[in-house]
């Protein structure tokens, strides 16, 4: 079973973040929309591709890195796409 990241988990720099597991694809790669926050209001959503075969310290660490640049490390938007908003690489 893979970890939620349901509950908000601090950066460094006061913002939080939350992710949710969006979808596994044939390589065992994860696609989880990651939700940044600043003083509790949405800063951003966007996509972060993280292996799923590691541990889940792992991959919480490569999902905080994500949230922390504010940038997707992929170019899938999601199921039906437009999952991406605000932040380096999203949509106001």
């Amino acid at each position: 079973m893979l970890p939620e990241f349901n509950e908000p988990r601090p950066l460094p720099d006061g913002r939080s973040w939350t992710a949710e597991l969006e979808s596994i694809d044939r390589h065992d790669d994860g696609f989880w929309v990651v939700t940044v926050r600043r003083e509790g209001a949405v800063s951003c959503s966007l996509m972060a591709r993280v292996s799923t075969l590691g541990p889940d310290e792992w991959i919480e660490r490569r999902l905080a890195s994500v949230a922390e640049s504010e940038e997707s490390n992929t170019d899938y938007a999601g199921i039906g796409g437009g999952r991406v908003t605000g932040g380096a690489q999203g949509t106001p």
